[in-house]
């Protein structure tokens, strides 16, 4: 099984001072549309309407900043995303996490499922369709220090925010680009496979594919 790497201290703090240049600008686009809505209602619109015409003018700008963030290389070194025919979500991944919280996919989704899964401590764990690791780095509480786990997902941008968050939360999580169709371990390594919101991103056969890999 090749080495698990994890980010250097230098790549730790510019991540940290990153995720603070973009809180600091989406609370600047923020305070504009409070703005600009105060200075419509003083206009004469009432504040529901102006608050709706500000959130049709806001739409464009807040999708051109994710895409923007989206697009930025990602400063840790990952390598090639890997090719993969299922559909990766990599362009989200700056407002991934807030937008599963807004659909409801949220901490108390991911306790219940590492709750199904059974985890024991010492137990070998890998994550398949990881994101951002917010899972991986639960399971990595569950099995303790004798256990192993490992995130796999084919965004760049995806895993380097694992990393960041688990070297931030010093998490003993790992995470590497792969994909569930194509696993760079050996048979065995692994006690455990979860898959949480990622198997309906992937055509038909990927799927076989896939779960006979993690079989």
């Amino acid at each position: 099984m090749r080495p698990l790497s994890q980010p250097s201290p230098a790549a730790h703090a510019d991540g940290r001072i990153r995720r603070r240049a973009d809180l600091v600008a989406l609370l600047c686009l923020v305070l504009w549309i409070a703005l600009a809505t105060g200075v419509l209602y003083a206009f004469g619109l009432s504040m529901w309407t102006a608050l709706f015409v500000l959130i049709l003018l806001a739409c464009p700008l807040t999708a051109g900043y994710v895409l923007v963030l989206a697009y930025r290389r990602p400063r840790l070194p990952l390598g090639p995303p890997p090719e993969t025919r299922g559909i990766t979500m990599d362009w989200l991944a700056p407002v991934y996490n807030p937008m599963c919280r807004l659909m409801g996919v949220g901490m108390g989704v991911r306790r219940r499922t590492l709750a199904v899964a059974a985890l024991r401590a010492g137990d070998r764990v890998l994550d398949v369709g990881c994101g951002t690791g917010v899972l991986t780095r639960l399971a990595a509480e569950a099995i303790g220090p004798t256990g192993m786990t490992v995130g796999i997902d084919p965004g760049p941008r995806m895993i380097e925010i694992a990393r960041l968050d688990a070297a931030r939360t010093h998490s003993r999580a790992a995470f590497e680009l792969g994909v569930v169709e194509r696993l760079a371990f050996a048979d065995e390594t692994f006690d455990v496979v979860l898959s949480s919101f990622m198997l309906h991103h992937l055509p038909a056969d990927v799927k076989r594919a896939g779960l006979s890999e993690v079989h």
